[in-house]
């Protein structure tokens, strides 16, 4: 029977587990008949939810997660949409369970009967006005249980964002992320005079979140009357380009203003609904621009009163504006909201959230003042030097909260790396700003520090802001800015420079053992990962004589090519995981991912041992926390001569190449990749498997030893004392070799913890082990690094405790098993697979001989897949009647 196969966005949905997640476990081979197809990978669609295989910390427990609101609703949801199956109109169903819950919550506050309430609810939403009984009471019961949750009132919101996902609606979706309830109190609460403003405006409103939490400050006075109340919902004013979303926030502004009413024992039933007055706006016509479309031509209509007016009458005029903008830049754009950005927003650089932040200069009163969920990216990039000046001519910054990534639960990623910010438009460049950093700490810690007000800030002057090296800096170390100020630019000693763009990576760029022979195909530097002194060569590109397979691309590039020969190192340009370079192979060329620098003068293994230290990282850090890598920023990387020239750092520069070329040599995806290793193998399996893990474990250690040497010798030469080394631990990360704690190791735990962080081929598979820090090069690195424990004390634990890693020692003999079938099929990184094919009988005769073990079972059912996934499914070989066989000639 033929599998029938769907995409992991449907399987995210039905498992309420994220994409991303879905492909590391696909990549990780949790998924045996996962396959790719093109660059996406699909399941069957009877595949099973996998287990949480997460391993347990070998020094600490796990800590356990309870179901929270919206873990429950998303199930709620899944299991309304299994009642309400009619898929002959997707709108109509959703809107029906989000009517449901609506007509739920309401419920909960009134004595009308359930057909009165909704009838309201299927006015507004259009729909039938006939209850579905089945979805009421799933609706209800779940009210009921979470009734007193401080996020009840938003369930709608969520349920609308949840619900497009699982349906599979895209019109919003990539910037529709509605803002975390501690946010909203947040910006909130630092508002001096919101209880008395006429007029608070949220020019993204979504569901209303930022509007229903104004209504339940403004509405605290004890002896509020019914009216007073009713005039403060007046008070509100929202705008959404999402007409439905825009829909839900009326609905949910005149249910909080029922459920205050009853809160202080005001008599309701349904027919209040309609006393209601609710300013939420719609454009009058599809308008792409929205709320950053203040044109006098732009009218924009209210929902509740069905009155046309300007949006500067709708949303102008604010004493406060609250909101949390869609995050989206010029990547995958629309054209023609990338043409009306760039002609109205000219420094926003194509910045959805930069050009709010312009547009609400137009919506506040004078002395207004604004509380935005922002994107970092704006306060440090280069590119927006202009927005920041004009900004701060505009604005006096009052507070900012910078959350870093993982401020919300539904959304990962560099791309929610954000902060709260306060800002009031004035002109005064005098005042005091109040700043504090979370970006360290998990969705649980920023939430309670913000919720229990534990918060301590530090104070600067708005002058700080205009750094003249970098963004707004916030350090408070004068020496590390000396450094950047006094030290040469590293662009006056080498050339950084951007990569070829292809135009087509998927068809232009492979690995080297698909094109074994094929001289169009010549080896290039592609980055796409954390990788320190040598590697990340495993990638070839389709050139030609000179590039002409890429010159014929249509939006291809062609960049620095008369440069390639005297390209000493290649860095990797993107990543949250610090600046990371590598040697460049004899021959090797490189492309955008992976560009190349150049030397124009000093020791260039000096210069490597330089960009490859922690104060590189810190520099870059502070240019563009994104790790965002462009050439520009290495080029303004300090540097003295007594660096560049180093013959010290020379020296321990190449010991560090030597080790990690070393280890690159025994894996064999990579180009440096040498068989002669397995000459060296001699006794039993377990004993090649152990030697070879406690050679790498200790070449790792040395590699460290080194590299600590290095950082220390840098940090003399800037003069710098233990205070400035604080601030890079704190910045990037404490080093492997400054921990000396030395902790009770559960070693059954620790097998299980090192065999979990490392993929098939005995390799590192993650890189950071905690958030905003540099990257791991390396299984002990990270090990040490994420357990808060001594390098050389874990190396001297494991050696004694060998014998009792077994799940470690399991995957390290598959590898030599693997790397000897290679060896008998002739593989060679330049020269291509020298044998057609051996049987299964002579591979398991070999091992026999060799090892004295019986793999004629793991031949027969393991060499393939793990082969498969050694060689990130592009396999050579195939298994073909007994016999392993060259894929070419299968």
């Amino acid at each position: 029977m033929d599998i029938e196969y769907t995409s992991l966005q449907n399987m995210a949905a039905q498992w309420n587990m994220s994409k991303r997640r879905i492909q590391v476990l696909c990549k990780e081979g949790r998924f045996p008949e996962a396959k790719m197809i093109g660059n996406m990978w699909v399941l069957p669609k009877e595949t099973a939810k996998p287990m949480d295989a997460r391993t347990k910390n070998p020094i600490a427990g796990n800590n356990e997660k309870h179901e929270n609101i919206r873990t429950a609703l998303k199930n709620l949801l899944k299991k309304m949409y299994c009642i309400n199956n009619d898929c002959t109109n997707r709108k109509m169903q959703r809107d029906t369970v989000l009517g449901m819950l609506a007509s739920a919550l309401i419920a909960n506050y009134i004595s009308s009967n359930r057909n009165d309430i909704y009838k309201k609810i299927s006015e507004e939403l259009n729909l039938p006005s006939e209850i579905i009984p089945e979805l009421w009471i799933e609706a209800k019961a779940f009210v009921n249980k979470y009734n007193d949750n401080n996020e009840i009132d938003n369930i709608v919101s969520w349920a609308y964002q949840y619900s497009n996902k699982i349906l599979g609606f895209h019109d919003y979706t990539n910037t529709q992320f509605f803002t975390e309830q501690y946010m909203i109190q947040y910006l909130i609460k630092q508002m001096t005079g919101i209880l008395t403003a006429e007029k608070i405006v949220d020019p993204c409103c979504g569901g209303g979140n930022f509007l229903l939490e104004c209504m339940e400050i403004m509405c605290q006075r004890k002896d509020i009357s019914k009216k007073e109340i009713l005039c403060i919902t007046k008070k509100l004013y929202g705008y959404d380009i999402d007409k439905t979303i825009a829909k839900i926030a009326l609905i949910n502004l005149k249910i909080k203003t029922i459920a205050i009413l009853t809160k202080y024992n005001f008599r309701t039933d349904i027919s209040v609904w309609d006393e209601i007055e609710v300013n939420i706006f719609i454009s009058a016509k599809e308008n792409i621009g929205g709320a950053l479309d203040f044109s006098p031509n732009h009218k924009v209509i209210n929902m509740h009163s069905r009155k046309i007016v300007t949006i500067n009458y709708a949303l102008g005029n604010a004493d406060f504006v609250l909101t949390n903008p869609p995050f989206a830049t010029i990547k995958g754009m629309d054209d023609t909201l990338k043409h009306f950005l760039k002609l109205n927003y000219t420094l926003s650089c194509c910045d959805t959230c930069v050009s709010f932040l312009s547009a609400i200069s137009k919506m506040l009163s004078e002395h207004g003042i604004c509380g935005i969920v922002t994107q970092n990216s704006w306060m440090y990039l280069n590119s927006f030097e202009g927005f920041r000046a004009k900004f701060l001519e505009s604005y006096a910054i009052n507070y900012i909260l910078n959350l870093g990534a993982g401020a919300f639960i539904d959304l990962s990623g560099e791309k929610t790396n954000v902060s709260l910010l306060i800002a009031e438009k004035s002109q005064s460049n005098d005042s005091l700003l109040f700043y504090q950093d979370l970006s360290k700490d998990s969705y649980d810690e920023k939430n309670e520090k913000v919720l229990n007000d534990s918060i301590e800030y530090q104070v600067y002057s708005q002058k700080t802001l205009n750094s003249p090296f970098y963004g707004f800096d916030f350090s408070t170390n004068t020496r590390l800015k000396e450094i950047l100020a006094s030290n040469t630019p590293y662009a006056k000693i080498a050339t950084p420079m951007q990569g070829t763009s292809t135009g087509n990576a998927k068809m232009l760029v492979g690995y080297f053992w698909e094109h074994f022979g094929d001289s169009d195909w010549r080896l290039v530097s592609k980055g796409g990962g954390y990788c320190r002194w040598q590697g990340l060569n495993s990638s070839v590109v389709k050139w030609g004589e000179n590039g002409e397979f890429i010159r014929n691309e249509k939006g291809s590039a062609l960049r620095n090519t008369k440069y390639f020969n005297d390209t000493f190192m290649v860095f990797s340009d993107t990543g949250t995981s610090g600046l990371n370079v590598r040697k460049t192979l004899p021959s090797q060329i490189f492309i955008a991912s992976g560009p190349g620098i150049r030397i124009n003068s000093g020791n260039a293994y000096a210069q490597i041992a330089y960009l490859n230290s922690r104060i590189a990282s810190y520099y870059i850090k502070k240019m563009s926390p994104k790790f965002t890598i462009a050439a520009g920023y290495i080029g303004k990387l300090p540097i003295c001569k007594t660096i560049y020239n180093s013959s010290l750092l020379e020296r321990n520069a190449k010991l560090c190449i030597n080790l990690k070329e070393k280890f690159l040599s025994t894996r064999p995806t990579n180009y440096e990749y040498d068989s002669s290793y397995l000459c060296g193998f001699s006794g039993s399996l377990d004993e090649c498997a152990s030697k070879w893990f406690i050679n790498d474990l200790n070449d790792e250690l040395l590699k460290l030893e080194i590299e600590n040497q290095i950082d220390a010798y840098i940090l003399e030469q800037f003069h710098l004392k233990d205070t400035e080394t604080a601030v890079l631990n704190n910045s990037i990360g404490v080093p492997s070799a400054f921990i000396k704690k030395e902790k009770p190791i559960n070693i059954k735990n620790m097998d299980k913890y090192i065999a979990h962080i490392m993929n098939e081929m005995c390799t590192l598979k993650k890189i950071c082990p905690k958030k905003n820090e540099m990257g791991c090069d390396g299984i002990l690195e990270y090990t040490t690094r994420n357990l808060d424990i001594n390098p050389v004390f874990l190396f001297h634990e494991i050696e004694k405790n060998l014998n009792e890693f077994e799940q470690v020692m399991k995957i390290y003999k598959n590898l030599i098993l693997h790397n000897e079938v290679l060896e008998l099929m002739g593989y060679h990184t330049k020269n291509g697979i020298g044998n057609a094919s051996i049987s299964f009988a002579q591979a398991s005769d070999f091992f026999h001989s060799k090892y004295e073990i019986d793999t004629s079972a793991w031949i027969r059912n393991d060499f393939f897949p793990l082969h498969t996934k050694i060689f990130k499914n592009k396999p050579l070989f195939i298994c073909h009647h007994q016999h392993i066989v060259r894929r070419d000639i299968s």
